[in-house]
C-alpha cells in the first residue's frame, strides 16, 4: 500500500512538473506559403506508461497541438529560426525556404522521458501515411 502511495505522489508531482503554464496558441501559418517551410511533428507509437498522456507540442513558446499515440500535426511557418518543443524540452531549429521537416517525438533516456529527432524526409513520410492526423 506504501509503495502504491509513493507511485501516485510521484506521479502527480510528473504531471505537474510537465504543465507548466504554456500559453494556447493556434497553429502557425507562414504569411508567404512561397517561402514557407512545412513542418510535421509526429508522436511515436512506443512506450507503454506514457502512451496514456497527450503530448504538448509547443512552437514559439505555445501549445499548437496535444498529441496521443501514433498522431502527427503539421503546419507551415515562416522561414527562420524558431522554437519548436514538447512541454519544457525545446529545440531551436533553423527552417529553410521551401523544404519540409519531419520531427519525431519518442521515449528516449531525459529526465522527462521524450524527446524530438529529426527524421528523414523518406521515413517522415512514411509515418505521417500510418499516423493520425490532427489537423482533420
Amino acid at each position: 500500500m506504501k509503495k502504491l502511495l509513493l507511485f501516485l505522489a510521484l506521479l502527480c508531482l510528473l504531471c505537474t512538473a510537465c504543465n507548466r503554464n504554456i500559453p494556447e496558441g493556434s497553429l502557425p501559418y507562414a504569411t508567404n506559403q512561397q517561402d514557407a517551410a512545412e513542418i510535421y511533428v509526429l508522436r511515436s507509437t512506443d512506450g507503454v506508461f506514457w502512451a496514456r498522456m497527450p503530448l504538448n507540442i509547443t512552437f514559439n513558446n505555445h501549445i499548437i497541438a496535444r498529441l496521443g499515440t501514433g498522431e502527427d500535426v503539421h503546419f507551415t511557418a515562416n522561414y527562420g529560426f524558431h522554437d519548436l518543443g514538447i512541454s519544457d524540452q525545446i529545440i531551436q531549429f533553423p527552417f529553410e525556404r521551401g523544404r519540409t521537416y519531419y520531427f519525431l517525438a519518442a521515449p528516449d533516456d531525459s529526465a522527462f522521458g521524450f524527446g524530438l529527432t529529426v527524421l528523414s524526409e523518406n521515413a517522415g513520410r512514411q509515418l505521417v501515411q500510418r499516423y493520425s492526423d490532427v489537423n482533420k
